[in-house]
């Protein structure tokens, strides 16, 4: 936990990382969590491990869904104009760039473990608008990027994310 004495604002950091052979990764913490009303959170990065569904690997973007009380809102087509639905997708991660994924096949081969790492240049900021809430854990799905359906394959996850509010709000 730290405070920012000049913001007066309090932020909690996380690290969170698991195992998630079964899509969803579920975070239990030892003491309940207390999250301040209208609190934000912040995402720092993403890394997912997955086992690739073949050459088009280098093309899968992937969407983080949480049970945090945010809102967000996406389209559920890929055409120019369609629907915007609100999910809880805390963030989505693009596709490799052609130069980050060199190290992924060397012999233009399908690797056995392709990763996605995402750390936004641009901040990806959520605000909660929340009551104040005590949570006992946190629960995360990979998502297909595209489809927005499970993504079954995915071995490891790990994100980093920051959850802050007003020093001595009540």
């Amino acid at each position: 936990m730290y405070i920012d004495i000049i913001t007066m604002r309090e932020k909690i950091n996380f690290y969170l990382c698991g195992v998630n052979n079964s899509n969803n990764l579920r975070v239990v913490f030892k003491q309940p969590l207390l999250i301040h009303k209208n609190a934000t959170v912040e995402v720092k990065a993403v890394v997912v491990e997955y086992t690739p569904g073949g050459a088009s690997y280098r093309t899968d973007s992937l969407a983080i869904l949480t049970d945090l009380p945010i809102k967000s809102f996406h389209s559920k087509s890929t055409a120019i104009t369609g629907d915007a639905v609100e999910d809880r997708i805390i963030c989505f991660v693009p596709p490799a760039q052609n130069d980050d994924v060199s190290g992924d096949a060397p012999l233009a081969g399908v690797p056995v473990i392709a990763m996605r790492s995402y750390e936004p240049v641009q901040t990806v900021m959520h605000n909660m608008e929340n009551n104040e809430l005590s949570i006992n854990a946190i629960n995360f799905q990979v998502l297909d990027g595209n489809s927005l359906v499970p993504k079954a394959n995915t071995l490891k996850f790990k994100i980093s994310f920051c959850i802050e509010h007003e020093h001595g709000e009540e």
